[in-house]
């Protein structure tokens, strides 16, 4: 921007009783200059939007895979004496609201729609408690979305929580929470939030090595969210947990729906994304035991097309081209998985290299009752050399999804022939799996 530009933008900004909406989209550098403008009270500022573009946009190139770009460490700030009574759209990107700051609690019951977007892992001073303080007054907050450009660590959260309030507060029209984060961050929010009205929950995590959700399922349990279908889909870099009230294929999705329940947990390696997951499920597995319909997406990129028709033609058992081999796959770990969803009716496979996925986490041919091949150790179900392994070494067997019925095929790629054992098993042990392709 040019000086004259500046001061231009800067008079207008100063004109406090007469604006109603501001929308700045602006390198964080000239963003220092407008924004320090806004130091009093707007009286009937009802839109406020400040875009600091010190990070490359996003690029949502229309697949499951978004590409997040870092933001750099310029960081437009709010100032403390900044108020605006009457605002009902707050939308921030890579700017931070000081600890100081009365935006929030001074907006009152006209605020409806919270966007804090790329917020700077450097103000550890907005800690949970600070924010759902600063919410208590919005009794009609719809759309609350908390994005960090990069995790907090859990311990900075924690040693920041010691002492602070744990008073609980009800926002009794929120429909929408969204959050990208570290779990601890997240359970500081879920641990004092009540949302009755809760319709969609998205929330991504960044790379931790474990995932403690005690709070999740307390949480959820106080919202409108049902829990009839469930889908597992892991993606070339990250591993999906997705739980709707119906079965999306039973329905027509037309593919611009939200989800009533997303969490997301970024990372490549298949084992890391499987113990990830097991983790989330694990913390809200009574409300997953109710689930009917599981949908288990399996799009990592596979073999070229020749490898590719070896495999479903029986010639090899599973190539895995993201890891120069045969999928490796902990099926103590996968066993784990599947027994939460015990009461799941119909299982669907989807994806290109599902059925290399579903191959490699059956017994391999001849494999015996105590064999520990390719198992290791996880969530109290064996040693690492197959003695707490069970009835066998697979992790997709009738054992595991003791009330299962169908089993359907989604999309191109998948061989028949790699489920022939599994329908054979079900069928020894007096139950009927249906094979269907769709």
């Amino acid at each position: 921007m040019s000086d004259e530009d500046k001061r231009g933008a800067i008079f207008v900004l100063r004109q406090r009783e007469r604006v109603r909406r501001v929308h700045i989209a602006a390198p964080s550098a000239s963003l220092h200059y407008l924004v320090g403008a806004m130091d009093n009270e707007y009286p009937i500022l009802q839109r406020l939007i400040i875009r600091s573009q010190a990070q490359r946009p996003e690029n949502h190139n229309g697949t499951r895979n978004r590409n997040r770009n870092r933001s750099d460490n310029v960081t437009v700030t709010l100032r403390a004496e900044f108020r605006a009574p009457l605002m009902h759209h707050l939308i921030l990107s890579n700017v931070a609201i000081p600890t100081s700051s009365r935006l929030l609690s001074s907006a009152g019951s006209d605020l409806v729609w919270i966007t804090l977007q790329n917020l700077p892992a450097s103000s550890p001073d907005f800690h949970p408690a600070h924010l759902t303080a600063q919410l208590g007054a919005l009794s009609r907050l719809e759309v609350l979305t908390v994005h960090f450009s990069v995790a907090i660590p859990n311990r900075d959260v924690r040693r920041r929580l010691q002492g602070a309030s744990t008073m609980r507060v009800v926002l009794p029209r929120l429909r929408r929470l969204a959050y990208r984060g570290g779990t601890t961050y997240l359970e500081g929010i879920l641990a004092r939030l009540e949302t009755p009205e809760l319709r969609t929950m998205n929330v991504e995590f960044f790379n931790q090595l474990s995932f403690s959700l005690p709070s999740l399922l307390q949480f959820a349990r106080t919202t409108a969210l049902t829990f009839l279908s469930a889908e597992l889909h892991f993606d070339e870099d990250f591993a999906s947990l997705i739980v709707d009230p119906l079965d999306k294929y039973a329905g027509g999705d037309d593919g611009r729906r939200t989800h009533p329940l997303l969490l997301q947990v970024k990372g490549k390696l298949l084992d890391w994304q499987v113990t990830s997951i097991l983790q989330i499920c694990s913390a809200i597995a009574p409300l997953l035991a109710q689930t009917e319909v599981l949908t288990l997406g399996f799009h990592k990129i596979g073999p070229d097309p020749a490898a590719a028709g070896a495999a479903e033609a029986g010639v090899v058992e599973a190539a895995a081209g993201w890891q120069g081999g045969d999928i490796a796959v902990d099926r103590v770990q996968w066993r784990a998985l599947l027994r939460i969803f015990a009461g799941v009716k119909t299982v669907q496979l989807t994806g290109g290299r599902v059925g290399d996925l579903f191959r490699a986490i059956q017994p391999r041919h001849g494999e015996s009752n105590n064999s520990g091949n390719d198992i290791g150790g996880g969530e109290g179900e064996g040693n690492g050399e197959g003695n707490g392994e069970g009835e066998d070494g697979g992790a997709f067997s009738p054992e595991v999804l003791p009330v299962l019925q169908k089993l359907v095929l989604r999309g191109w790629g998948i061989a028949a022939d790699v489920f022939t054992s599994f329908i054979a098993a079900s069928d020894a042990a007096g139950r009927t799996v249906r094979l269907i392709r769709k």
